[in-house]
């Protein structure tokens, strides 16, 4: 294939004066539609795919779920967090919860 190209640009880029076939197989390689065909890349080029993306009708009905006012829930904290809260408050405190005897 290269020998081939080279015989076709010899003849039509013959006032290209280059000294080496090496000289003249770099600027056919380099400079001429021939070169990009014969070194086009193989693989195959990505294409845009539709799968996954939300139709506009999608997109209307989430924004209008989203826009609309929703009763807004109090929050809650996981079990035993508030008694240890609780616990720590009563700690630092000096108060005495349970009275002391009088027999003390």
């Amino acid at each position: 294939m290269i020998l081939w190209a080279y015989e076709v640009l010899r003849y039509e880029y013959c006032a290209v004066a280059l000294s080496s076939k090496v000289g003249w197989l770099n600027y056919m390689i380099n400079n001429t539609y021939i070169g990009l065909l014969m070194f086009r890349s193989r693989k195959q080029t990505t294409r845009n795919s539709n799968e996954g993306k939300a139709t506009f009708q999608q997109l209307a009905t989430t924004a209008a779920r989203k826009s609309a006012k929703r009763v807004k829930k109090p929050q809650r904290y996981r079990p035993g967090t508030v008694a240890l809260r609780e616990i720590r408050r009563y700690q630092k405190s000096a108060q005495l919860w349970i009275r002391l005897s009088t027999i003390l």
